[in-house]
């Protein structure tokens, strides 16, 4: 295309070129910026996807072929939900307020602690009730303007605005066994110190342990799928500086007296 050649990274060619720039967070909100590497991991798993459809293609066939992908295609697969009801509608996914999404169900609620919590049931006739019986406003649920999930989408502003009043009286954790009870789909704004905590991560092993040289055993997010008879998992600490150049180097061809005259020069560390 014709800005090949401009420069790749994720907070331009995925996230603000992608659209996500143009309709995530509050309206009246400063746009939210890409945190971390989400678009250079997501499009590095698209192209590990076409090279596995390639090399599937090549052992049926035994052709081989170009497999390319790009920070802005992954992007726009990622905002595919929003881009494509533009594609169908023809008008722009804008940026929309939580106290007016249709489905109150569907939201995030804040609780008395200042914590957060996602909610989310597509399916309001079935977790109306449960809801209720969860927060304690048994009333709201045999209420007539309540009682269909097109009245629920109707009267979402002023469900959003009960549910806020009513979350905010206490703290998460005493929410969430209420919650648990009732079978509620949900979840809590999880912190990374709890993330590496909790009990599904360390039950499925989605930590890896390996050795450092100089720091002794470090944990570091491991391999995000699992091959049951050929597991992956990290084989070792990053390596240090220049910590194998010696050793590429002889494989090259070099010999003892070319690296140490290398060294000698500065050339290498």
């Amino acid at each position: 295309g014709p800005d090949r050649d401009r420069a790749g990274f994720d907070e331009v060619a995925f996230w603000a070129r992608g659209g996500f720039l143009s309709f995530m967070g509050e309206p009246e909100a400063t746009p939210t910026p890409l945190h971390g590497a989400i678009g250079d991991l997501t499009t590095a798993v698209c192209l590990v996807a076409g090279v596995t459809m390639a090399l599937l293609v090549r052992e049926r066939t035994g052709r081989g072929q170009v497999v390319d992908s790009s920070l802005l295609s992954s992007g726009m697969w990622v905002a595919g939900f929003d881009l494509q009801t533009t594609l169908f509608t023809g008008e722009d996914v804008l940026r929309s307020s939580r106290t007016g999404y249709g489905n109150p169900l569907y939201n995030i609620y804040q609780c008395g602690d200042g914590r957060w919590v996602q909610f989310t049931m597509p399916q309001t006739d079935r977790f109306w009730g449960p809801l209720c019986r969860a927060l304690e406003i048994p009333d709201l649920e045999k209420d007539d303007r309540y009682d269909t999930h097109e009245k629920l989408m109707k009267r979402s502003r002023e469900v959003v605005a009960v549910l806020d009043r009513t979350l905010a009286r206490r703290p998460m954790k005493e929410w969430a066994s209420r919650f648990d009870q009732e079978g509620l789909v949900w979840a809590y704004d999880a912190r990374l110190s709890e993330v590496i905590a909790d009990p599904q991560v360390v039950a499925n092993h989605f930590l890896a342990e390996v050795s450092h040289p100089s720091l002794g055993v470090l944990k570091e997010v491991g391999i995000p799928f699992r091959l049951r008879d050929t597991p992956a998992y990290p084989k070792g600490a990053a390596p240090e500086w220049g910590q194998h150049t010696e050793e590429v180097l002889q494989e090259l061809g070099y010999s003892w007296k070319q690296i140490l005259a290398l060294k000698d020069r500065g050339i290498i560390s």
